[in-house]
Order: structure tokens, then C-alpha cells, then sequence
């Protein structure tokens, strides 16, 4: 198996789609896709996220990011999904953090997790930061567990009203 973290072009438009559908119908939280929950056309999703990729581009109170998708190259396969934000505003210092990932129902619990957090990291270090804070909920123990493998400190759990859930903090270098 050929495994990368790589930047989502046409040319994985089928693998995208069908990474999609299996985290649609399982009903998995589709975080760190960019807008790809409410974009089933691939074309305009991938239009959507290159907006982001550049600060004179990014929308009115959102930060640049950078959007990858964890591949399977040998297979044609997208395992997971994984953003970068290069800043934070004030909801990402508090709920969502510099990074966010969905991996595959079918991909989970084979060190997938781990392995694109990890190759993520490399390109935060990249765009220079030292540090990234990434949250999860409490109750998903499967991320926390990806975090925790990858040097992951607990800072703290904090709530947010509006949303009414909690969000464990977490820094990784």
C-alpha cells in the first residue's frame, strides 16, 4: 500500500465521492472536509476550498487553509480528510483548532489516524507553526486516542452554548 497526504484534485473526483457517501450514510461527523458535506459536486467543492488557500481570497471572518485528502495511491482510495488552518479566529481558538479530520468508517482503527495526523503536522511545521491545538468531544475516544499517539497535551474541556457540547483541547508540536 502506497499511503499520502496529498492536496485533492479532479483526478480523485470518484474516490471523493465515494469517501463522502460512506461518511454520509453511517452518519459520521464530516469534520475537516471543508464545505464537502453540503457539496456532493466535487468540481464546485474543490473551486470552494481553493478560495481558502489564499488570504485575498478567503471569505470575511474565515482563516486560509489548507485542505488534503489521506490516499491509498495503490487501491485509488481516499482513507480520511484532513484541513490545516494557518491562523485561528476566536471560535477556532476555543472549538475548533489549527486542524481537523474525518477518516473512513471502513479505514478506521488501522493507524490511519495517526499516520495523516502525523504527515499533517509536517505541513503545519511548514507553514510555521510550531504548535497546533486540535479539539475533540469527549466522547470520541477513537480521535483522542489519534491525538494522544501523536504527543498530544490536555489543556482543557470547554463548552460551547450555542452548540451545547463540549470540546477537550489538546496542543501538538
Amino acid at each position: 500500500m502506497q499511503k499520502r497526504l496529498i492536496k485533492p484534485t479532479l483526478e480523485w473526483e470518484k474516490p471523493i465521492q465515494v469517501f463522502r457517501e460512506e461518511m454520509v450514510d453511517t452518519q459520521s461527523i464530516l469534520a475537516g472536509v471543508g464545505s464537502l458535506r453540503e457539496n456532493a459536486d466535487v468540481e464546485a467543492w474543490l473551486q470552494r476550498i481553493s478560495q481558502f488557500e489564499n488570504p485575498a481570497t478567503v471569505p470575511e471572518g474565515l482563516v486560509r487553509s489548507l485542505q488534503y485528502i489521506y490516499v491509498d495511491i495503490s487501491q485509488q482510495k481516499v482513507i480520511g480528510m484532513i484541513q490545516l488552518r494557518c491562523e485561528l479566529n476566536d471560535y477556532l481558538k476555543h472549538f475548533g483548532g489549527h486542524i481537523g479530520y474525518s477518516i473512513a468508517p471502513s479505514e478506521r482503527r488501522k493507524g490511519n489516524g495517526k499516520a495523516m495526523l502525523q504527515a499533517c503536522l509536517t505541513k503545519a511545521k511548514e507553514e510555521g507553526l510550531s504548535e497546533v491545538l486540535i479539539t475533540c468531544d469527549p466522547s470520541n475516544e477513537g480521535s483522542r486516542g489519534v491525538i494522544m499517539g501523536c504527543g498530544g497535551r490536555y489543556q482543557e474541556t470547554v463548552y460551547h452554548p450555542e452548540e451545547a457540547r463540549y470540546y477537550e483541547q489538546y496542543w501538538l508540536e
